[in-house]
């Protein structure tokens, strides 16, 4: 069999991996969990790809983040497939599918070793911490972000075997899109290192300098425009965040606490690579009620980790290079700096475990070669198969639990103890459902949980209206305004709530503050009409009803 053929092969068996467990998946609706946010909530992208729209994602910061990318990719699928979600759908797993069989390409020519990368892309393909990013229809981001450092990846291979002006300008594009798509990608420069010492042995080429300080130096230098890019694309990325209000404050959190959660994040990494179960899409942050010996225990198994991998490192060179890749890509989403309250999420599992797989791939294949027993090497073979197996119908399962909102949440509140943001995301499910007792009990949970989630107080509050629970409602939305009382959205619930309970004062002092802060306001704007037509003050509702809303 000629080398292009058996490429061809193995390409179409990794395609054929990375599409089959998803395929459940087309029939999957949106969640309401960012997709009304990214896609069929949002005013922009649901009207399609238009100029407007194109400025429009490289200028806002809506969501807490920076991606242009992501948002064009999004206005793309809402043309060709308008608000349907199994279009969605089927482009995740196009992409999926990409960047498996991109990440194959790439370990092949880097590593020249076509069935340890392909087992590598096998296992990526079909690994169930991936379903996160793949069924998700709002994590569209990994799948661009992945495939273009992928691609980047690829490149720099490329580059390093002919080194050319041409390929380098490829690199930063290729680079700079993976950027635009999410910020996660800026450590790809520090893998680039780490690719330079292992598969491409860069650190032993005599051409880059006498002595190994100077070749490192000049490895570094050469990569310095990626690292430009990296930084200021973090710089933008801090911006957005911190104006968006996702990055919690140093004060709410102390450091020691966060470095313990992240200690113990990637041990569980690690472990749900392994042993794939009780996967949720959300993972409530213990804050600082983390047991000492549980942080302790990870920072000492990490550390032991990583010390081994040193000490071996002349024997194992991927074990190195791969636990670097691991430990490096999550970096910036370890919780250091805590953007949200999520103790750790499957999603940023996507690329990084690539690093543990390239470590486990390996480590079974020096073993392999050890032994001179032909059945033991076909039972190895046979046995990774059955685990590539086993693993592709736990994706399916999972892919199932992303079926509509109602089974994600329930999920997500069945693997996880004290989550107090998958009962108020549940809340608004039913809220949006109609159904009100569900709804308050559901909020209600979530507020007894984490008393400091306001946005539970405030769906807590219309599901008490919902219910004709008036005085309920107004203390649940009071409640809320005590965390932001800038919020024009809550002041206009209270004065429903109160215009309900008949007290029109508060009523209407709540209604025009909502209109003081956001004049814009509708809903606000037609609460203080009805108020005001309804109390006989038919001119001054005449009046608003006439005001220019801009």
């Amino acid at each position: 069999m000629t080398p292009r053929r058996q490429s061809g092969l193995l390409l179409a068996s990794l395609a054929l991996l990375a599409i089959a467990p998803y395929l459940p998946a087309v029939n999957n609706g949106f969640v309401e969990f960012d997709d009304d946010d990214y896609v069929y909530g949002n005013s922009v992208v649901s009207n399609g790809l238009t100029w407007n729209g194109a400025l429009w994602a490289f200028t806002t910061g809506h969501a807490a983040n920076y991606h242009p990318v992501t948002w064009l990719s999004h206005m793309l699928d809402v043309t060709l497939y308008e608000l349907h979600p199994t279009g969605h759908h089927v482009t995740n797993v196009v992409l999926h599918t990409l960047v498996t069989l991109a990440l194959f390409l790439f370990l092949q020519r880097a590593t020249a070793q076509s069935y340890l990368a392909w087992f590598v892309a096998a296992l990526f393909a079909v690994h169930p911490l991936h379903v996160e990013s793949v069924a998700w229809v709002s994590e569209r981001k990994d799948l661009l972000c992945a495939f273009f450092s992928v691609v980047t990846l690829y490149l720099y291979t490329r580059y390093t075997e002919r080194r050319s002006p041409a390929l380098y300008a490829l690199i930063l594009v290729a680079f700079a899109l993976a950027l635009l798509s999410k910020p996660m990608a800026v450590t790809l420069p520090f893998l680039l290192l780490v690719i330079d010492y292992w598969p491409k042995k860069r650190l032993a080429d005599l051409s880059l300098g006498d002595t190994l300080p100077i070749r490192i130096r000049r490895l570094v230098a050469e990569k310095l425009p990626l690292f430009a890019l990296a930084l200021l694309s973090s710089l933008l990325t801090y911006l957005v965040q911190q104006r968006g209000g996702a990055m919690l404050p140093l004060d709410h959190l102390a450091p020691g606490h966060r470095i313990a959660n992240a200690a113990v994040a990637y041990v569980l990494y690690v472990w749900k690579l392994i042993w794939p179960t009780q996967l949720s899409p959300i993972y409530p942050h213990p804050g600082d009620t983390l047991p000492l010996w549980q942080a302790l225990s990870a920072l000492a198994l990490l550390l032991a980790i990583s010390a081994l991998v040193w000490v071996s490192r002349g024997r194992t060179p991927y074990a190195l290079s791969g636990w670097l890749w691991f430990v490096g890509m999550l970096v910036p989403v370890s919780g250091i700096v805590q953007v949200g309250y999520a103790a750790m999420a499957d999603r940023y599992m996507y690329l990084s475990m690539t690093g543990i797989l390239i470590v486990i791939v390996w480590s079974v294949a020096r073993l392999v070669e050890a032994t001179s027993s032909r059945t033991a090497r076909m039972m190895v073979i046979g046995l990774s198969l059955v685990v590539v197996l086993l693993l592709s119908f736990r994706t399916v399962q999972q892919v199932g639990i992303w079926r509509d909102s109602e089974t994600l949440f329930k999920h997500a509140i069945a693997v996880t103890e004290g989550n107090a943001e998958a009962y108020a995301h549940l809340g608004v499910v039913y809220l949006r459902q109609n159904r009100g007792p569900e709804a308050v009990t559901a909020l209600e949970a979530a507020t007894r949980l984490r008393p400091s989630l306001k946005a539970a107080w405030t769906s807590l509050g219309v599901s008490y209206r919902m219910t004709g629970d008036v005085q309920g409602a107004v203390q649940a939305h009071e409640k809320a305004l005590s965390f932001d009382p800038e919020d024009s959205t809550v002041h206009s619930n209270l004065g429903y709530a109160y215009a309900q309970a008949g007290s029109v004062q508060s009523a209407e002092k709540h209604f025009r503050e909502a209109l003081r802060i956001n004049p814009e306001h509708e809903n606000a704007r037609k609460g203080l009409v009805a108020l005001l037509q309804a109390t006989g003050r038919t001119q001054e509702a005449e009046a608003l009803q006439a005001e220019p809303k801009t």
